[in-house]
Formats: C-alpha cells, structure tokens, sequence
C-alpha cells in the first residue's frame, strides 16, 4: 500500500474564485475534497473504485481514474521535452499561474470517431467529464476553425476536433508542481493493479529536467498566401462589402510557409516562442504522426469557473517600441471601432448564456512583448442547464478572428480567403468538471517534417488601409520571425 502513500487520489478542483486551486488528501488512500460547490467527500480507494464502476455502462465501459502527488519545482517544458510517448500536449495561462504538460493518453476522443461537428463533440467530452463527477480528469485538446471548410494540405492529418486525458502529466498551480497519472477502470479493475500502477510511475517520473534548449534550424524560402498583390485586392473586396452595409467587419488571414531541410523540434520552437512572447497563453500539440500545432496567443474565448462565466473582446493591435508606453490616447479611431464591434457581440453572447452579463472590465490596453491591443472583460452568471458547448457555440468565432455579422463574414472569408485555417483561431483548452478555459489560437504554426506554416490575421473594417494591414501581419508574426532568423516577405 506504500505507493499509494504518496500518490492521492484526485479530484481536479478549482475554487470558484479568480485563482487556481488543487485540493489534494492530506490522508493515505482518501480522495481529495471535491469542488467547493459539491461538498467533499473522503471516500477509500474500495468505495472509489466502486463509485466508478457504477457509472460504466455499455457506451463507457471503462473511465479514468487519476492520481496525483506534489512533486519539487521542475521547468514544466523541460519534463514534457524529456517524455518520449506521444502525443504530447502543452497549455498555459496568460497569467502564467496555470500550466499543463502531458504525454500518450489515457482516454482520447477524435473527430474521426466522433464526427465532424465540433459542438456535439464537447457534449461528447461533457458526458465523460459528468461520468466522472468528483474524479473528473483535465481534459486538453482543440478543433478546426471552420467546419464547413475543405481541408486544406497542411491539415489533411489533423483532426477536425480531439481532446484526450494525458497517461502522465506535469501540472503547475501557482508556485505548487503535481505528477498526475491516469488510468482506465473497468469492471474488472483491482485495488492491487491501481497499486501496482501507482508505484511504476513513482519510479518512472525524473524531477532531473532542466529547460529546453535554443530552438534552431536551417530555413529555406518563404511563400505568403496570399501575397502581398492578392492581399491588396481581398482587402479591397472587403471594404467593398462593409461600404455596402452587407458586414461590418472582416477578418482575413494569410499563411506563411517555410521549407526545412531538418525536423523541427515542436516543443523547442514553442519554448522559444514563449521566451519571445511573454504574457501570452501558450499552446501546443504534437501528433503521434509528427505534425504539431503549437503558439502563443494574447486572446481568451472564455473562462469558465463553477457557474461564473468569463469571456473577453481584445482588438485592435498597435506595434510598440516599448510597449509600457502604451495607454488609450495612442489607439486610433479605427482601432476603436474594432474593439467595439467584438465587445457588441461578446456582450450580446453572453446575455442568450448568462444572467446579469456585463461588462466588469472597460477598455483599456492589454500590454504584450511588442505589441499592445484593446481588451476588456464580460462577466456573467451561467445558466442552469447551459454546458461548455453551449458556450463555444455561441462564442465562437468572435469578431476579433471572423468578422461581424458573424454567418455573413464567415461567407465571404470561405469565397476569398486562398487556404484553409485549419485549427488556426479556433478554441484551444482545457476542461474539466465545474471549470474550462479555452484561448483563441492567433499568434500559431503548423509543423511538418518538411515544413512550417506561420498564421497570422487582420481585422477589416472602414478605415483599414490594406498596407497599414499587411505590416500589421509582420508585427503579428515578427517573434516566430526572429527565432527563424529574421527571415523577411
């Protein structure tokens, strides 16, 4: 019973509260307390194994349990960078008090058994999460921007959406490091096999992992789609549009590929890229068939903890030499048009979602590396019977990466924009019971073992000048510029 010692039993709890917040046993086999709005429970690894098995049926025959320890200060990269099993996920908070890394899985659920519709699939994921009340896992995972899109080249082996449950990771709350390990139950499942489990990944996990190493390859042409001619004419094509009242804004995007003469490390240019970035959400998923996402994103879709509902509008880019200069007199009027048309549509959101939805944060600007944006915050209180689904459906995409009205932008984007996004700003997470928290994934590249894709997007609206948009791209992508070598259009 040793090994259980020091690994507990887990429920992944947050406080209902602004901060993260794990609740792990103080005492040998008992079961953490559960979210404050549950109650707690201490339950013996018998009455949990019997808990679980209650709740298999037919289309769950088998569910995740979880066990956690707290475990020395480790550089969270690092360990992930050292774990050979794939796939492998990151994903941190902009705050930077929350992260995630894990490697293989232990439950995963893909679009290519799931279908295509991204919504039903979250309801898939809910289901599971509600099977496993208390004990429910972090689920980490994505989806493709558009599902009435053709797929494009660069995501043929992508997923249209997949979640998993990692077999091990390395979570970070705060300054507190957890090894969490999952593994199935079934009904045939023994308190000695959950043992035995535990005490192999005691001595399996190394705390000896120190940072990633400097990123670098060699870099071959570059090739924007559109460009630089074809960009001019699309943004004309959407001022067309917005000058006819048909939309009011348009984002457009644009892909830019490099050829590599060696593989690229994913979690190496990702680390790189968050040294280059700072105050960002990262991001990043590496395939058991070699291709990765990965990036670094100011933007969040949504937070949700317990029954409050957080969802932001930032818009509006503005390039800053020292980007603590930035303030409100320094963003034009087109910038704050931007803005506003995302607040309208999150605002007008969450009231179908939410009671008592307003805005708790006003504009003001949201200060990165290099740049600065528009942000500020809605708050409200989710309604019963309202899921994460219902969440994403109604948040997604917002103004800052589709446009507004949101079907009719959606139109034009797939008549002239020349590629496919894929998982480009599409919703990037986790979930678990009674808490979610997903970004937008701007600011991100694709890797293959030929190539890398860098995405970037620009807001339309009246006013936008399709230069002035082109540069705002370059600023967008100059941190993955810098790390390739400064390589230029």
């Amino acid at each position: 019973m040793s090994s259980l010692t020091s690994y507990s039993a887990v429920s992944n709890g947050f406080n209902k509260g602004r901060k993260y917040t794990m609740v792990l046993s103080s005492q040998q086999l008992e079961t953490a307390a559960s979210f404050q709005r549950l109650g707690s429970s201490d339950l013996c690894l018998a009455d949990r194994l019997k808990l679980i098995r209650a709740r298999l049926n037919d289309r769950m025959p088998a569910l995740p349990m979880l066990f956690s320890r707290e475990v020395s200060p480790i550089h969270v990269l690092g360990w992930l960078h050292s774990q050979p099993e794939l796939p492998r996920v990151y994903w941190s908070s902009r705050e930077n008090d929350f992260e995630i890394a894990g490697a293989g899985t232990v439950v995963t659920l893909d679009s290519r058994d799931h279908g295509v519709d991204p919504i039903g699939f979250i309801k898939s994921v809910e289901q599971i999460i509600e099977a496993c009340g208390e004990q429910a896992p972090f689920f980490v995972g994505g989806f493709r921007f558009d599902r009435n899109r053709g797929v494009g080249r660069q995501w043929k082996s992508f997923p249209a959406a997949w979640f998993v449950v990692p077999d091990s990771a390395l979570v970070r709350i705060g300054s507190k490091y957890f090894h969490v390990v999952a593994t199935p139950v079934a009904e045939d499942t023994t308190a000695e096999q959950l043992q035995d489990f535990c005490e192999q990944a005691k001595q399996t996990y190394s705390p000896c992992i120190g940072p990633v190493g400097a990123f670098s390859t060699e870099i071959g042409a570059r090739t924007d789609t559109p460009d630089v001619r074809q960009w001019r004419d699309n943004v004309t094509l959407c001022l067309s549009s917005i000058g006819s009242n048909e939309v009011r804004k348009i984002v457009m995007a644009r892909r830019t590929d490099f050829k590599l003469s060696d593989e690229v490390d994913p979690i190496a240019l990702y680390s790189s890229l968050a040294s280059e970035t700072g105050r960002c959400f990262g991001f990043m998923v590496e395939f058991d068939h070699g291709g990765a996402f990965l990036g670094a994103s100011p933007e969040r879709l949504f937070r949700l903890s317990g029954n409050t509902l957080i969802t932001e509008a930032v818009a509006g880019t503005s390039s800053r030499t020292n980007a603590c200069e930035a303030s409100a007199s320094a963003i034009t009027d087109k910038e704050v048009r931007e803005h506003g048309l995302v607040e309208e549509f999150a605002l007008e959101a969450m009231r179908i979602l939410c009671d008592d939805a307003q805005v708790t944060e006003p504009r003001s600007p949201l200060i990165l590396e290099h740049l600065a944006h528009f942000r500020s915050e809605i708050r409200g209180r989710l309604r019963d019977k309202v899921g994460i689904a219902d969440v994403v459906s109604q948040l997604h995409p917002t103004p800052a990466v589709g446009g507004y009205p949101r079907e009719k932008a959606l139109q034009i984007i797939r008549q002239i924009e020349p590629f496919d996004r894929g998982w480009y700003a599409a919703p990037f997470g986790v979930m678990t019971q009674g808490f979610a928290d997903f970004s937008v994934s701007i600011r991100s590249a694709v890797v293959s073992s030929t190539g890398l894709s860098l995405y970037s997007g620009a807001g339309i609206v009246l006013g936008s000048d399709p230069d002035n948009e082109w540069d705002e791209l370059e600023r967008k992508i100059a941190p993955h510029l810098r790390i390739l070598g400064g390589v230029s259009a």
